[in-house]
């Protein structure tokens, strides 16, 4: 596998987790020549971000100016976990999921 379908098989994973949580928020470009990123906060204020680069998924702590590197998604859940218990809240629904378990509409 090159280098370029692992890191965008890993940013597959990455959204695929942190999608639908509460407090995230995706930014295709945070700023110019910075890769997309997934961002944690409350508000306006990002706390976390995380991306995808070189192969590992990088955590920036915003007020430590800190970046963590992690081989991959277990990875990630298991710094976010012991980290930043609250950035991990349970995934809300989509609508594909409503669809399909036949909850999307309700006919009388």
């Amino acid at each position: 596998m090159s280098d370029r379908t692992h890191e965008a098989d890993l940013w597959k994973q990455v959204s695929g987790l942190l999608q639908r949580r509460q407090g995230w928020t995706f930014q295709g470009i945070p700023s110019p020549g910075a890769p997309p990123a997934w961002c944690f906060g409350s508000g306006r204020e990002s706390e976390l971000s995380v991306t995808v680069e070189e192969g590992s998924v990088c955590v920036y702590v915003v007020e430590a100016d800190e970046e963590v590197r992690l081989a991959g998604t277990e990875e990630l859940v298991d710094w976010l976990t012991t980290r930043w218990p609250t950035a991990l809240p349970e995934q809300r629904e989509g609508v594909s999921d409503r669809l399909k378990a036949g909850r999307l509409f309700e006919w009388e």
